[in-house]
């Protein structure tokens, strides 16, 4: 259970204790007091109900010729009036103990049989019943709050059991893992011993290639130079690079600029055509009726006819001459196009240039980076070989101490082998006490989902 539960737990049962207190400074009245006040209601009412009850049967006895008198008309009007302050004391019986009581009897069995605890006892008065009902809804209240405690409780253990159950089949799995190692180990030291002898004989051949490898190291340090030199005047070649690259975007941008201003001015030339097409038809239709006109002049507008005539041909000459700008226009406007397509195909390599080189670039400062990192592990690889031939002769001495030290090795091993042993059942019974756990809160939460609590 986390902090924060209990905190909201702890609180919760502050506020009923302070419920509580505030209840029981409330002025009650209890069962016996209302009982009284109703014995004295009744009293009050005997007199009035006994002298209705005399003069009733007063009546009664004139007319039925004096047959009530005396004690015999005295136990009628006084078993009358008991009938009559008994009915009232059943009904102050049924309204403040019997219903109350059934209104508890019905949530307790709800709680018992049907498991139901989200009803509660209606509490009507501040008396004994209402005490009760108030105590049975209190008793409900931490019954289902205990529940879901529980529930939640049961939610952390599962989770928990799982969490055991998953770290004891890795710590198993690790344990045969570390047997298995325990004894490769206790192979290993068994063979250390005639090892060590050949290990004086490597140590020695160390010392010959610490010293070839630092003169490897001399050697790499040289061409770790010559490519940071190779790799400088390859960011200057690509810095080169981007800047022609950026010239040939803003030109290709110009003469996308001038190709639409190209496709503009043919059309501004098409629309032109248009118009002095439209004056050919217009002409030619003058010619027409100016040749009519002449005909019927006869032979004065013979020199007029032969004047629209020609006025006639050139707009036809007009037209033809328009059709042929217009297909003239069309090409170009075609040609425009194409170019356009073009040009923007050129941009869209252009840009996938400039980034493919943007990438280059940051690759090659990557190399920068990695040369620079490189010239600073070869040099502690140098610093490192000086160390190494210091510490060849520590470590020759260190050797031949380990035959001894592998022989206790041996002995140890076999030791730690049956500790593990031991280690790996224990965590088989802890994984078997983990699945018990889980099964065990399975069936708890079962339980408790046939509760009904809200």
């Amino acid at each position: 259970m986390t902090i924060e539960q209990n905190n909201t737990i702890n609180e919760k049962h502050h506020e009923q204790q302070e419920t509580q207190k505030m209840e029981k400074r409330k002025i009650r009245i209890g069962i016996r007091a209302k009982f009284l006040a109703g014995v004295i209601i009744a009293l009050l009412i005997s007199p009035t109900i006994t002298a209705i009850l005399n003069q009733a049967v007063e009546q009664a006895d004139v007319f039925a010729g004096n047959l009530l008198t005396g004690n015999v008309a005295m136990l009628v009007t006084t078993g009358i009036n008991l009938f009559v302050v008994s009915g009232l004391m059943l009904i102050l019986l049924q309204y403040i103990v019997l219903r109350p009581l059934k209104n508890a009897g019905n949530i307790l069995n709800q709680a018992a049989n049907n498991l139901d605890l989200s009803q509660r006892v209606p509490v009507r008065s501040n008396d004994e019943i209402g005490i009760l009902s108030k105590d049975i809804n209190h008793l409900v209240g931490t019954m289902a709050e205990a529940l879901e405690e529980i529930s939640t409780t049961s939610e952390d253990v599962t989770e928990t059991s799982i969490g055991i159950r998953r770290a004891t089949d890795q710590t198993s799995t690790a344990s045969k893992e570390v047997a298995k190692t325990i004894e490769e180990i206790a192979k290993g030291a068994s063979d250390q011993a005639g090892e060590t002898e050949q290990s004086v004989h490597s140590i020695s051949n160390l010392g010959d290639r610490i010293e070839n490898n630092r003169k490897y190291l001399n050697h790499m340090n040289g061409n770790i130079e010559n490519l940071m030199n190779v790799q400088s005047d390859g960011l200057e070649d690509i810095e080169t690079l981007v800047d022609k690259a950026n010239q040939n975007k803003t030109i290709a941008l110009e003469a996308k600029q001038v190709i639409a201003s190209t496709h503009e001015s043919a059309e501004k030339i098409r629309l032109a055509s248009q118009m002095i097409n439209n004056i050919s038809d217009q002409t030619n239709l003058l010619a027409l009726n100016a040749a009519i006109e002449a005909a019927r002049a006869g032979e004065a507008g013979r020199g007029f006819a032969v004047v629209a005539e020609e006025i006639r041909k050139l707009a036809e000459q007009s037209n033809q001459f328009t059709g042929e700008i217009e297909a003239v226009i069309e090409e170009l406007t075609e040609r425009v196009d194409q170019a356009v397509k073009s040009v923007e195909n050129t941009s869209k390599l252009n840009m996938e240039q400039v980034d493919s080189v943007e990438g280059v670039r940051t690759r090659f400062q990557d190399i920068s980076k990695a040369l620079d990192e490189m010239a600073g592990m070869v040099e502690e690889l140098t610093t490192s070989g000086s160390k190494m031939d210091q510490q060849k002769d520590q470590i020759l001495s260190v050797i031949q101490n380990l035959s001894a030290i592998s022989q206790q090795n041996a002995s140890g091993t076999e030791e730690a082998s049956a500790s593990v042993e031991e280690q790996t059942a224990a965590i088989e019974e802890i994984a078997q006490a983990g699945n018990s756990l889980e099964q065990m809160v399975k069936s708890m939460n079962r339980s408790i989902s046939k509760f009904q609590m809200s």
